[in-house]
């Protein structure tokens, strides 16, 4: 069976979680306890009683009668010895007596109704016949005749009696314990006000052990997020300086290689291509310091994305028109469905022209020959979806999980494409500032749709 505790998760602080389960479990075990000891008790007084019973009436057995009593044929004299020897043991709380014969045959009862009478399922009986004597409690509703329900709480003694080594019969005994009952009921609260103030002890120690524990544990805890804290600040303050002072080369050698382009300086063609790779170069390594500040900034809090309606097909129109030779020069088809006036949205123009610019950028690099990139958009009542879909390579299902992450990339046996694996990461963190939030479905070899929200501007 479950135990079902009576706390949600949340719904309880740890420490109270911690107090109350020790304090169930101890309340636990002091039950069980007190169960255990107090039976061990109760036992223990009425087997010291019992054996005290059975030394005293063996005594006056010994004292009073002789094995000739179980050969006595006469019931009238039988029944005067053994009265008058019921008679002397009675002060010593013995309300009852039954005396068999070898054959375990009442020959003698208080209760005259029972001479005669066997009992050949009284184990206890049998082995009394066999020499081993016992004292056992006596449940009344088990009781053997009606006077014995007279009282609530009889001890049953079996004593075997014989002569020169033979078994000459067994003499049965009940002895009322009930004057026990205060002892053991005292005893019992002893021993219960015993263990409850243990356990009330080792509770307060527990929780005072917890409580320390925790401080300790705490005060750790905030000195590894303080140094954390402190390592973490002081890279992105590298990062930061790193990425602020190489673009400041990156911006000169931009503005070198614009000049050049202007004077139509590079007219050998080897020189041309020499001069086109440096200035994919260049792009690329300004693009890589760009995505490094942008990082750095949201990282350090000081990114700020002020929002306010913007036209979102005008800006996605302004990326196409950027792309469209590089699309051509891959044969992709790049195609816009908008056959509607589409309400603005809420956002930041600079921000979204990013985002728009980095994903359809991916459809470009991640796509196959020949391939397809789709731009479209759902219009609900207080948000517009847009889509970029495109029938390139796809992602694998280990990479679903960490499509959004910083510094994630594609497997190399998939693709070739240069990256620093930081554009979806802070295409997502600018959507999220924006308002809105970004997702993405793929199949892997047949293609991918990133998909991003953003509320309407009413």
């Amino acid at each position: 069976m479950k135990i079902k505790f009576p706390f949600k998760k949340n719904k309880l602080s740890p420490e109270k979680q911690y107090y109350f389960l020790t304090a169930f479990f101890i309340i636990l075990a002091v039950s069980a306890i007190s169960i255990i000891s107090t039976r061990s008790i109760s036992n223990a007084i009425v087997n010291e009683r019992g054996q005290f019973v059975m030394e005293i009436t063996q005594k006056q057995i010994d004292a009073d009668l002789s094995p000739k009593i179980f050969e006595e044929t006469n019931q009238a004299v039988l029944n005067q010895k053994l009265n008058s020897f019921f008679g002397e043991i009675k002060t010593h709380d013995i309300v009852r007596m039954k005396v068999y014969d070898s054959q375990g045959k009442v020959i003698y009862s208080t209760d005259p109704s029972l001479v005669g009478k066997t009992f050949p399922d009284d184990n206890d009986l049998q082995a009394a016949l066999k020499g081993k004597s016992s004292a056992n409690l006596q449940d009344s509703d088990e009781a053997k005749d009606e006077d014995e329900t007279a009282y609530p709480s009889l001890m049953e003694i079996y004593m075997p009696f014989s002569s020169g080594g033979i078994q000459k019969g067994v003499f049965e005994f009940y002895y009322d314990i009930s004057g026990l009952d205060g002892n053991i009921i005292k005893l019992e609260i002893l021993v219960d006000g015993i263990i409850i103030s243990t356990s009330l002890l080792l509770l307060l120690a527990m929780i005072l052990i917890y409580r320390r524990s925790a401080k300790q544990i705490g005060e750790a805890q905030q000195k590894e997020i303080e140094a954390a804290k402190n390592v973490s600040k002081l890279k992105d303050e590298f990062v930061f300086v790193a990425a602020h002072e190489l673009s400041n080369p990156a911006t000169v050698v931009k503005g070198f290689i614009s000049l050049i382009e202007e004077e139509d300086l590079a007219k050998d063609e080897r020189v041309r291509k020499y001069f086109s790779n440096i200035k994919s170069a260049n792009e690329q390594l300004i693009n890589i310091i760009n995505e490094l500040l942008e990082v750095a900034r949201n990282d350090s809090g000081t990114l700020k994305v002020e929002t306010s309606p913007q036209s979102i097909s005008e800006i996605i129109k302004e990326s196409l028109d950027k792309f469209k030779i590089l699309a051509e020069g891959n044969k992709i088809d790049l195609q816009y469905k908008n056959q509607q006036a589409l309400p603005d949205v809420i956002g930041n123009k600079e921000k979204l022209k990013e985002v728009i610019d980095n994903l359809v950028s991916n459809a470009i690099k991640y796509n196959k020959p020949a391939g397809k990139i789709t731009i479209s958009h759902e219009i609900l009542p207080d948000r517009i979806i847009t889509h970029v879909a495109d029938t390139g390579l796809g992602i694998r299902e280990e990479d679903k999980a960490h499509l959004f992450e910083r510094f994630h990339r594609c497997h190399t046996d998939i693709c070739n494409v240069s990256g620093t694996g930081l554009g979806l990461f802070i295409v997502k963190e600018l959507i999220t500032r924006m308002g809105g939030k970004i997702w993405a479905k793929s199949e892997f070899g047949k293609g991918s749709t990133f998909s991003f929200e953003l509320p309407i501007a009413f």
